[in-house]
This record gives C-alpha cells, structure tokens and sequence, in this order.
C-alpha cells in the first residue's frame, strides 16, 4: 500500500500507467493533492528538496521508493548521511557562536568530543 506524501493518508496506488511514456499519477481522496509528484520528477529535483529539508520528499523515499521485495536503496541511505553531517555542520557552527558568548566549556572541550556530541544529537533527533 502507498502513501500520499501531502497528508500521508494510505492510497491503492500512485499512478496509472496507460502506455510506456504515458502516466497519469493518482489524486489522493482526502487532500485532493497528487499521492506522489516526486514520481515524475528527476533525482535532481529531490535532492534539492532534501536539503531544504521538506517533509514530502521523506515521504517519498520511505513510504514510496522503498518496497518490501528491493529493500531499501542504497542512495537512500547516502543521502541521509550527507544531510546528517550537513545538519551537524550547522549545529555545530550555532552552538560554537551561543557557547563562546555565554559559556566555555563546551569550546574547551576536544574537537573530537564535540564532533561526536553533535553528531549524536542528530541522529538522534532525526530518528
């Protein structure tokens, strides 16, 4: 069973096929939006979509691409690595900024231990 990317309400499926080159994609009953308009757009597309970090796209790739019979896609897991170090990037950067202002023993610790705190508070919060 699919999912609608907008509302995330269940749907039979994303799209009709009437011919090789020709598909018309699926409205979902309850938002009355496409079920799944990333279908049709290129890699590009999604992956700038990743990075502004917008919840349809996750969608996607979760309830959509991955299927019980392939297992989940190997780029799948590569991009979340990459948006994770780029989220840890970006912590890292604001707490380096609000803890030299206010307090030093963050900053005083190694670099590697606040890499790692970082890194572990991403995961986390993206999981």
């Amino acid at each position: 069973m699919s999912t609608c990317v907008e509302c995330g309400a269940s749907v039979v499926n994303l799209y009709t096929q009437y011919s090789k080159d020709n598909i018309r994609l699926t409205t979902c009953d309850q938002c009355n939006n496409f079920a799944d308009k990333y279908i049709e757009h290129d890699f590009v597309i999604i992956f700038i979509d990743m990075l502004l970090h917008k919840p349809q796209v996750y969608r996607h790739l979760l309830f959509n691409r991955i299927t019980e019979q392939d297992g989940v896609e190997p780029h799948v897991f590569r991009f979340a690595i990459l948006l994770i170090l780029f989220e840890v990037y970006i912590k890292w950067f604001r707490l380096e900024r609000y803890y030299t202002d206010y307090d030093t023993k963050f900053i005083e610790q190694p670099l590697y231990y606040q890499y790692l705190y970082i890194l572990t508070l991403c995961i986390f919060g993206n999981l």
